[in-house]
């Protein structure tokens, strides 16, 4: 039956010259159900319109297609609405649900394709971000380059060469012997009164100190046989190290050199260090006038010398510095220093040393500091002085030297800081001071220097010190 209730006959014989819908083969089938179902989702987005007749005086039972058009008996068109049922519009719906489905994967595909723009999107703004850090990375390797190109680079750190032959492991390699483990007869301490000593020549503590000997009789009477022998063991072996062969002194001398050998040949006073730093010291002590010292801690004690007040040694006990400051020294420096060859400092300051300043200083290969000022000195720096080819300090301030300056402190070309102020020096300053490219300090006050500064000195790039007031100079400043 047709949708107005007729016979399929009697809508053929009252189409009206139209062809009949359902009259078409199988092969149009699947075409037509897409053609209602557009038509049926047209109808219902129009029903709250089609309530209202429509324009032209149509009412809601009018339905027009752009193919096929139905009609009612009275050859009025209907509705999509009224083609189906009108009483349960989803209907057709529950009839053709493939074509629910069917627009179901349209909205997948139209998601999908948002998803996928925003992805790119997404590449996009990071290779953009990537792309502006690469660029700012170009920039500062090229502000890098140019700043390197105007020569404002940073120079690579150097490093003072390695030297195995430093003052740390410095020792003497001419070993010295004498009887190791043999005891002689001790020496007294000594006793500052003559009377208390007089005639008392052996006691408990040993035989009477050579310090009191010389000074009560003023010569050496009484030495112990085993300590003669010792000490003519010490006149072969060590005097050497200091004066060379064929020295010799009497036993009953009482040079300084004489009481230190008999000191070091009595009682157990060889084996605790090195002899001829021992003997050396001690002959500082008896040179020096050690009995009026202010302080003698260890001084000629059976200690190694390195326990000594004022003395330092290395890592392998060799003497490499000799400082005793502010002590009540008296006499002259003795010149045996210089036997030291470990010595990298000698520092008596402010004490009474008197005489001048010993040449064999000079000749020390590893002397670094010299610092004799503040004392009762004369006479005039030795020309000597230009052999010590590691001479960094020199200060002889607050003496009275006097005499010329010497030239060959120009040859000192490791200096660093000379003071020679305070002193009795006259005459001109030599051009050859301004070969001291290292000097950084430089004073000259309190002489009697006269004439021009040498122009050379203004080639002294490293000075950063120089005093030359109270002096006899004239003329400007070298520039």
């Amino acid at each position: 039956p047709t949708v107005d209730g007729t016979s399929t006959d009697e809508a053929d014989d009252n189409n009206y010259g139209f062809e009949d819908p359902y009259s078409v083969g199988e092969d149009d089938a699947e075409e037509q159900q897409r053609q209602q179902q557009s038509q049926y989702s047209t109808g219902l987005n129009d029903q709250d319109d089609d309530d209202d007749p429509g324009q032209n005086g149509q009412d809601n039972y009018y339905y027009e297609d752009d193919e096929d058009e139905y009609y009612d008996d009275e050859g009025k068109p209907l509705s999509s609405k009224s083609y189906l049922d009108q009483d349960d519009p989803e209907s057709y719906r529950d009839e053709y649900h493939d074509e629910h489905y069917y627009y179901d994967e349209v909205d997948d595909e139209e998601r999908r394709r948002r998803a996928r723009r925003r992805r790119a999107l997404c590449c996009c703004l990071i290779l953009l971000c990537c792309l502006l850090l690469l660029i700012i990375l170009l920039i500062i390797f090229l502000l890098s380059l140019q700043k390197n190109d105007d020569g404002s680079q940073t120079d690579p750190p150097t490093y003072a060469p390695f030297v195995d032959d430093t003052d740390d492991d410095y020792y003497y390699d001419d070993d010295i012997i004498l009887a190791p483990g043999v005891k002689t007869t001790p020496m007294a301490p000594w006793n500052r009164y003559c009377e208390d000593s007089e005639g008392q020549d052996m006691t408990e503590e040993g035989f009477r100190n050579v310090f009191d000997q010389c000074d009560c009789t003023g010569e050496i009477y009484f030495v112990p046989q085993d300590v003669q022998d010792m000490r003519n063991l010490i006149l072969e072996r060590v005097a050497p190290k200091f004066y060379g062969n064929n020295f010799t002194v009497p036993l009953e001398s009482c040079d300084p050199i004489n009481l230190a050998m008999i000191w070091l040949a009595s009682g157990d006073n060889r084996d605790a260090g090195e002899p001829r730093q021992r003997l050396a010291a001690a002959l500082v002590f008896f040179q020096m006038n050690g009995t009026i010292w202010d302080y003698t801690d260890e001084f000629l004690s059976e200690l190694n010398e390195c326990l000594w007040m004022g003395i330092q040694c290395n890592n392998r006990d060799t003497v490499n510095s000799f400082a005793l400051d502010t002590n009540n020294l008296f006499g002259y420096l003795p010149s045996e220093l210089g036997a030291l060859s470990g010595l990298a400092t000698i520092a008596v300051t402010r004490v009474h040393l008197t005489g001048t300043i010993p040449t064999e200083l000079f000749y020390m290969p590893r002397l670094r500091e010299l610092r004799l000022y503040a004392n009762r000195m004369k006479g005039p720096i030795p020309p000597d002085v230009q052999y010590a080819t590691k001479l960094e300090s020199l200060r002889l301030e607050t003496n009275f030297l006097s005499g010329s300056l010497v030239t060959e402190l120009g040859a000192v070309s490791t200096l660093t800081d000379l003071n020679i102020g305070f002193n009795d020096f006259v005459k001109n300053i030599p051009t050859e001071i301004g070969q001291l490219k290292r000097l950084k300090y430089l004073r000259m006050s309190r002489n009697m220097l006269s004439g021009r500064l040498p122009t050379e000195m203004g080639r002294m790039d490293a000075l950063e010190v120089l005093a030359i007031q109270d002096n006899l100079l004239y003329g400007s400043i070298p520039s």
